[in-house]
């Protein structure tokens, strides 16, 4: 039996740290290192250590694995590494594009004032499911990506990544462009990411920038 962590709580193994984020609370965090063994011996052995779940209930779900909503496996279990960035838009925006960007950037800005992280990635893969089996458009997703590069000066620094990042896969899944959504941590000292990447290729932001971090969640 596979162990399954509570609802909307994702982790990852970040060097020497493991690392969750509570998507319901907004919020990460260290798990303690004396429940490192206890939670691999779960990784390890799919749920059947009965003392590491014990020691490990307050992160695992009490409904089991039926119930939950997300599987407790890395999250680049089943993901390609970044081959590169996204190469620039044959030309420039146009008028529609940049509003559209406009629009879903204040919008994203909202939807991190008002709602919790985990009901905005529920509406992202509700939206996503909806483009299976649609072919990639990289044209269209690079300006998509120049418009919302654009627009960007007009809005606040402050949680720029998160809000960039949330606006820009709403657009590009708008326009049925299957884009990807990333939230990446790293620790010493902790800090977070966020970026969308299309066909394994990085959309907003640098390489460099987005290397050092471990995805936490893949959207």
């Amino acid at each position: 039996m596979a162990f399954q962590l509570r609802a909307g709580l994702v982790y990852t193994a970040c060097q020497d740290d493991i690392i969750l984020l509570d998507l319901k609370q907004d919020r990460y965090f260290a798990l303690p290192r004396p429940l490192h063994s206890p939670f691999h011996a779960l990784v390890e052995q799919g749920g059947e250590d009965a003392l590491a779940r014990e020691r490990l209930s307050f992160i695992l779900d009490p409904a089991g694995p039926e119930q939950a909503d997300r599987p407790a496996t890395p999250p680049r279990a089943n993901f390609a590494p970044l081959g590169g960035q996204l190469a620039p838009a044959p030309g420039s925006p146009g008028l529609p594009t940049l509003a559209s960007a406009f629009r879903y950037r204040a919008i994203s800005a909202l939807w991190l004032r008002v709602a919790s992280l985990h009901h905005i990635i529920e509406r992202i893969e509700r939206t996503k499911r909806c483009l299976a089996g649609k072919g990639t458009r990289l044209d269209d997703a690079a300006l998509i990506a120049s418009a919302f590069d654009r627009v960007a000066p007009l809005f606040p620094i402050r949680d720029r990544c998160m809000s960039m990042a949330i606006g820009l896969i709403m657009a590009m899944l708008r326009r049925e462009v299957p884009a990807t959504l990333v939230i990446g941590v790293r620790t010493a000292p902790f800090s977070a990411h966020c970026w969308v990447e299309v066909d394994g290729l990085l959309v907003n932001g640098d390489l460099e920038t987005v290397r050092p971090f471990t995805p936490i969640l893949i959207v």
